[in-house]
């Protein structure tokens, strides 16, 4: 059996990714969510460690977010209609995002800690901003517009 390029790889988890940003809101919510995480830690000039638990929560949250996409895929997929099991497994890998969700909110809060009014003092101002004004309404538009039109996989929710 003749192996693929590794590019191959990386375009079909990328066009997986791309999917699930389309399909999924929780998952929009999740990324723009990590992107103002990331951007007040770029502001606040974290420290080493706190760049690690922000960077490991926000990967360990969109990856199960990701996961959990992915087993409803294929639960709807052999298992269309409504079965007991079909709804632990869903309910089991929703509950996993939800705990690392958590830990993300707890992790947040310790390393924002007593930043938390600066950090919202430093998002109304760069909203106040004319150029970053019209830079977040481009953004919030973006989204606005993939949440407004996403793709739906079919089959239906257990």
């Amino acid at each position: 059996m003749a192996t693929r390029p590794l590019f191959f790889s990386f375009r079909d988890a990328g066009a997986g990714i791309a999917s699930i940003w389309l399909s999924e809101r929780n998952f929009r919510v999740l990324i723009v969510a990590a992107a103002a995480a990331l951007w007040l830690g770029w502001a606040f000039e974290f420290l080493v460690w706190e760049w690690v638990a922000l960077l490991l929560m926000v990967v360990v949250t969109l990856s199960l977010e990701l996961l959990n996409s992915a087993l409803e895929a294929l639960t709807d997929l052999y298992q269309p209609d409504v079965h007991p099991l079909a709804r632990l497994a869903k309910n089991a890998a929703a509950g996993a995002v939800l705990l690392s969700a958590a830990a993300a909110v707890a992790v947040a809060a310790l390393t924002f800690g007593t930043r938390l009014p600066r950090a919202v003092a430093l998002l109304a101002a760069a909203l106040g901003s004319a150029p970053q004004a019209l830079a977040a309404a481009a953004i919030a538009g973006l989204i606005a517009a993939s949440c407004a039109a996403p793709l739906r996989r079919g089959g239906r929710a257990h």
